[in-house]
Formats: C-alpha cells, sequence, structure tokens
C-alpha cells in the first residue's frame, strides 16, 4: 500500500467529492461531502489564523517591551502634565484620524479579492488606486476643515498653546489615515511578517527619533510629536514607494463606482469606529477639564498600562481574522466560512476561559 499524499484542500476536495458520487450517489453521501469539505476548510484556515496571529503577536510583545523600556526614560524627561497632554492629543487625532478615513480602511478589506487580482492586473490596478487616491481625498479634506476650525476656535475654547499643538499634529491625520490604509494592503495580501517588522521598526525609530530632538527641540510635547512626525511621514513614503514600484498605483486607475461602493459600505461603520473612541477618550477630556493636567497624566499612565495587557489576546486575532473570512467568503461562500468562524469562537472562549482561570487561581487578596 502507498503512502498518502498530502494535498492542498482544493484538490482534497475535488477528489472527494468525486469519490463519494462514483462510489455512492446515495443522498446521505452528498450531505456528507457538505459537511466535511467545510470542516476540512475551517481547520486549515484555523491553522492560518494561529500562525499570522502569532506573528502580529510577536511584533506587539516587542513594541510592548520597548514601551516598558521609553516609559520611565519618558516620564523623567516629560513633566507630569506634559504626558497628560501628550496622551489627550493622541485620543484628539485618533478620533480625528478615525472621522477622516470615512470607513475606506474597512471597505478595502471588504472589496479585496485576492484571486481576481492575480490573474487581473487591471482590477488589482483600479481596488489599490482607488483605496489610495479615494483616502488622500477624505483625508485631506478633513485636515482643512480642522485647520478652518482651529483658526476661527475661541480662546475661552482652546487656548493658543493648545491650538499650535494640534496644528502641529494635524498632518499626522493624513499620514495615519494613509498608514493605516497601507497595513490594510499588507493584512489582506497576509503579509504578517512583514506587517509585524515594520509596526516594530516605526516604534524603535518613533522612540529615537524623540530621543535625538530632545537636545535640539528640548524637552516639551512639542519634540515628542515633532519626531513622531517624523517617523511617521517616512513610513508612509517608504510604503507607498512599494505600492508604485509594484505600479499597482496611478491616478489614471482611479474608479469612482467603487470609490462610491467603498464610501457606501464604509460610512455606517464610521458610528461604530467613532463610538468606541470616543468611549475611550472622553474620559480624558474631563479628567483634564475637572482635575487638571496633572492627575490627566497619572490617569493615563495607569490606563495605558490595564489597557496594554488587555489588547494582548484581542488585537493579534483581530488582525489576522477579518482578512481570513473575507478571503473564505470570496473563494468558498458562506457556509465554510460560518464554520471557520463558529470554529474560531468556540477556541477563542476555550483560551479566555483558561486565561481567566490561571488570573482568578494566581490572584491573591488582602
Amino acid at each position: 500500500m502507498t503512502a498518502p499524499v498530502k494535498e492542498s484542500p482544493d484538490a482534497f476536495r475535488d477528489e472527494f467529492v468525486d469519490a463519494t458520487i462514483a462510489c455512492s450517489p446515495i443522498p446521505e453521501t452528498d450531505e456528507l461531502s457538505r459537511e466535511t469539505i467545510p470542516s476540512h476548510v475551517a481547520n486549515a484556515e484555523l491553522k492560518r489564523l494561529f500562525r499570522h496571529s502569532s506573528h502580529y503577536l510577536a511584533g506587539i510583545l516587542i513594541c510592548l517591551g520597548l514601551g516598558f523600556i521609553s516609559f520611565p526614560i519618558f516620564t523623567r524627561v516629560f513633566s507630569v502634565s506634559d504626558y497628560g497632554t501628550i496622551e489627550l492629543v493622541a485620543k484628539v487625532l485618533l478620533l480625528l484620524t478615525a472621522l477622516s478615513k470615512m470607513g475606506l480602511q474597512q471597505s478595502a478589506l471588504r472589496f479585496y479579492d485576492g484571486r481576481l487580482f492575480s490573474s487581473d492586473q487591471s482590477a488589482a490596478q483600479r481596488y489599490y488606486s482607488t483605496m489610495f487616491y479615494g483616502m488622500t481625498l477624505t483625508a485631506t479634506s478633513v485636515m482643512i476643515v480642522f485647520w478652518l476650525a482651529l483658526g476661527f476656535a475661541p480662546k475661552s475654547l482652546i487656548d493658543r498653546s493648545l491650538a499650535a499643538l494640534l496644528f502641529l499634529i494635524s498632518s499626522l491625520i493624513l499620514v495615519r489615515a494613509l498608514t493605516s490604509l497601507l497595513w490594510v494592503f499588507l493584512r489582506v495580501q497576509e503579509k504578517t511578517k512583514l506587517y509585524s517588522v515594520f509596526t516594530v521598526t516605526t516604534k524603535v525609530a518613533t522612540l529615537t527619533a524623540i530621543c535625538l530632538f530632545i537636545p535640539w527641540l528640548g524637552r516639551s510635547v512639542h519634540t515628542y510629536y515633532s519626531g513622531t512626525i517624523a517617523v511617521e511621514v517616512g513610513v508612509v513614503i517608504i510604503l507607498s514607494a512599494i505600492l508604485l514600484r509594484g505600479r499597482l498605483v496611478g491616478l489614471q486607475c482611479f474608479d469612482m463606482t467603487l470609490f462610491r461602493a467603498g464610501l457606501a459600505f464604509g460610512l455606517p461603520l464610521i458610528f461604530y469606529e467613532l463610538a468606541g473612541i470616543t468611549l475611550d477618550a472622553g474620559d480624558r477630556v474631563l479628567v483634564r477639564h475637572y482635575l487638571g493636567a496633572d492627575a490627566l497624566g497619572y490617569y493615563s499612565v495607569a490606563y495605558g498600562m490595564s489597557d496594554y495587557v488587555n489588547n494582548l489576546l484581542i488585537v493579534p486575532i483581530n488582525l489576522a481574522l477579518a482578512p481570513i473570512y473575507m478571503r473564505l467568503w470570496t473563494t468558498e461562500g458562506q457556509e465554510s466560512t460560518s464554520d471557520f468562524l463558529s470554529r474560531g469562537l468556540d477556541l477563542f472562549f476555550m483560551i479566555s476561559a483558561g486565561i481567566l482561570a490561571i488570573v482568578i487561581t494566581t490572584a491573591t487578596t488582602r
């Protein structure tokens, strides 16, 4: 007897269906094939999910380690009030960036079709060009509106020093909107290792730039964001150059129909994203208003530490999950996608329950 040969999921599926039809053409066999094939696909995709999640987790752990190293340095370099202002501005920037994206990063996940793009270069060019230039258009529009709002805002609402700082970081609205889209391109292509390498490199470069700028610009919030802007602009240029070199982006390939479809799909999702950000950032505004910048600094430190731990389990899975089930929906259909998500949810509950049990049993009470 010959040893079994490991075949691809598609080959297994075709041979299995052919065998069941030839050998047992009774209705029960069709039911068996419909149940077995999605299970086979789901198991293979779950292994892919764990592999990709591990790549994302490795990058997050390295960034978390860098954060623990930089945290005592920055708390000594910057005052408590400066640290609180940094966190407040970061949350405002996060809110503006979410608004500027108009949900197009979600549309980039939805409308990616790897099988079509591998055989049709023009379709790939329309997709990448429309998403890239569409994001540039929406983010630039929000950035200009924000400039006008800062210019006409009364001093009683925003003091001049904070307004100057917000004007400085407003360039990051466009930069971070494009960065989020370029990250999505890496995710849908399932280049998980490259994604992690870029995130870690960006973190290292940002910390280095801030430290180098401190002797030159002094210990201030402006110094922190000047280093951040320099690095993030460089990252966008590099990732954009990769797209341009692959001849995937061209203004003549912009598809207005696809752009409208992307906005129609993504705009409703803005409310979900903005609600989450407002819930997360609204407390910063209230703390600064009622308790002052020093209290905001202490609050931001404690909140940030707990948030890091919570994200260790959730973020890697979220990053890996969406591209996989979108691809499954396009290539395998609803049944395989549903089976994959059901099995994945069961495993997530099992892992979460295990972690919770470990925390409960190792926790100490006083």
